[in-house]
């Protein structure tokens, strides 16, 4: 029990609906005294958001009297830690919402049931998820969770900047090649105005925008066994020498930028783009300047690029005592019209493909246009690895590599082989 709690804090460290089902199709309603209490843990912060799902938790106990569900917020930050304490306490949730991370390592050491195994779980295995989620929630030919929250990768365009520099901001870059163009023509506007907004902090967000172009070039994180890094290959030396060429060709500015600060960078005006996620999409409809969205560009410009998938899952601890009642809960949750809510509601994008292209969701997206070069590359979206418990020192030691390079203390060739060697000694560490 201590060395899978262990694995699950670790998970922390690095840091998801369904095809709807029928009102008719749910477990019928207990009497009074048999209503079932599920004690449902969610760890998305942000009062509108908590407000969502609240209203969400309100409405399935209105029209559900033989089951109640409680809800509790717990910090994002300390979720899995809270969770490890409650599965060694013996007393878990009966529902919990599982972050990208630690999904792998919940259902690896078997701290949650088998869904597939619920009564009338057969929509699980006919249901068309966001191809990298559904690969996270499988394990073993089983279903482990269902996800609920999809997270993506877009890029944002500053349209006012793109007319200034001469760019049609109708016609957004498609291939690395015009890319690095647009953003070196926009940043020769002067005046402190930049091409591009790139992380360079040496963590694993710096990582998490790099990941595109490794991976669209052939490259990986690691390999398919999680054993060795998959970085240090030739793949990965020309992903590398591009995120490289982006800094030294002025098209991104060396500065010190993490996650939230690139998007702060963004928001001021003096950026033409940013590869960023879904979750900024209600942020940039209230920039001062017009903005739009569009698929992350591929390396030829033959078709989108490429996106690592995050989100959430509701999974059930397998010591959890009211089972039914929170797969209840999911089923319910699961039906387009309520993933719909949740997604509209939260300013995520629904996993389910089914509720993607679902008139209520249809509807919301046509309303809200900067959401659909997002639901372009929810499609695209891979799971390009299961995290192992060495994720958080890979990515950190690949980012501090990275940011070598573009400070021209090391060449792109020297970065890759140190990162390598302190990648492969972190994951032989475990």
């Amino acid at each position: 029990m201590q060395t899978r709690v262990r694995r699950l804090v670790a998970a922390a460290s690095c840091l998801v609906g369904t095809v709807g089902l029928s009102a008719a199709s749910l477990p019928p309603a207990a009497n009074a005294a048999s209503v079932q209490h599920v004690t449902f843990w969610e760890a998305i912060e942000g009062a509108g958001n908590i407000a969502i799902i609240r209203g969400l938790v309100a409405q399935f106990n209105r029209t559900h009297p033989g089951v109640h569900v409680s809800l509790t917020s717990i910090p994002t930050a300390t979720r899995t830690q809270q969770l490890a304490t409650a599965i060694a306490g013996g007393a878990p949730p009966d529902l919990y919402t599982a972050g990208t991370n630690e999904i792998t390592a919940l259902i690896q050491d078997h701290e949650v049931a088998d869904m597939s195994a619920m009564p009338g779980a057969a929509f699980l295995r006919t249901t068309r998820y966001a191809s990298g989620m559904e690969d996270l929630v499988r394990y073993r030919g089983r279903i482990w969770g269902v996800p609920i929250s999809l997270g993506v990768w877009g890029l944002y365009i500053n349209k006012a900047l793109f007319k200034r520099a001469g760019l049609d901001p109708n016609a957004p870059p498609r291939s690395w090649a015009q890319l690095l163009a647009d953003a070196v023509k926009i940043s020769r506007l002067g005046h402190g105005i930049h091409g591009l907004v790139l992380p360079t902090k040496p963590d694993y967000n710096t990582i998490d925008v790099f990941g595109p172009f490794l991976w669209d070039n052939g490259g990986h994180l690691f390999s398919k066994n999680l054993k060795t890094v998959g970085f240090d290959t030739p793949q990965g030396l020309g992903a590398a020498q591009f995120w490289a060429k982006l800094f030294s060709s002025g098209a991104a500015p060396v500065e010190n930028f993490g996650q939230a600060s690139s998007e702060t960078a963004f928001a001021s005006g003096k950026f033409g783009m940013m590869i960023a996620g879904s979750i900024w999409v209600r942020e940039a409809a209230q920039y001062p300047f017009p903005t739009a969205t569009a698929p992350v560009p591929s390396r030829y410009g033959r078709g989108v690029g490429t996106s690592p998938v995050g989100g959430w899952a509701l999974m059930i601890p397998a010591a959890a005592k009211s089972k039914l009642g929170a797969w209840t809960f999911v089923r319910w949750l699961s039906q387009p019209v309520h993933a719909a809510a949740w997604a509209e509601g939260i300013g995520v994008l629904p996993p389910s493909i089914a509720t993607i292209k679902s008139p209520t969701y249809a509807a919301y997206v046509a309303h809200h246009p900067l959401e659909k070069a997002f639901v372009t590359m929810a499609e695209k979206a891979r799971l390009f690895y299961r995290a192992p418990a060495a994720y958080n020192a890979v990515t950190t030691a690949l980012a501090q590599q990275l940011q070598k390079v573009i400070y021209h203390e090391e060449t792109v060739a020297q970065a890759l082989k140190a990162a390598a060697a302190q990648g492969n000694l972190a994951l032989k560490r475990g």
